[in-house]
């Protein structure tokens, strides 16, 4: 088990490890490391999923920022109205191809605070 204390906050239940940031709580729970978000987008579609068409991202004003990282996450950003500022959310890719969101939707405001948290999480909890 881990424990992480810092200006950021952290619980540990049961193993997994359970990070504050933000006011919003991630936990990471993947195994299946990917090497590119191409393989990612495969495997989303090789489930039935539309996670990354075009269609959809545009329905939910979201982008892909980031590549993959520590080979399962990634970072996207999203506004609810065009005139919003950009907010970011932590995702995870489980290994079946599935997109789980790590922590609170949009619960970044800042690029750099979200790829944070995942270094964070993902060291802490590989």
């Amino acid at each position: 088990m881990h424990k992480f204390e810092s200006a950021l906050g952290a619980i540990n239940l049961g193993g997994s490890l359970i990070l504050q940031i933000e006011g919003g709580f991630m936990t990471a729970q993947s195994e299946r490391m990917f090497k590119t978000l191409a393989e990612v987008k495969a495997a989303n579609k090789a489930i039935g999923n539309h996670w990354f068409e075009r269609s959809t991202m545009r329905f939910f004003n979201s982008k892909v920022e980031t590549g993959l990282l520590r080979g399962r996450f990634f970072i996207t950003s999203e506004r609810m109205e065009l005139t919003f500022p950009k907010r970011y959310t932590v995702r995870e890719a489980m290994p079946d191809g599935d997109i789980k969101t790590v922590g609170e939707f949009q619960g970044y405001t800042d690029l750099e605070l979200a790829r944070m948290a995942v270094n964070i999480v993902s060291t802490l909890n590989p």
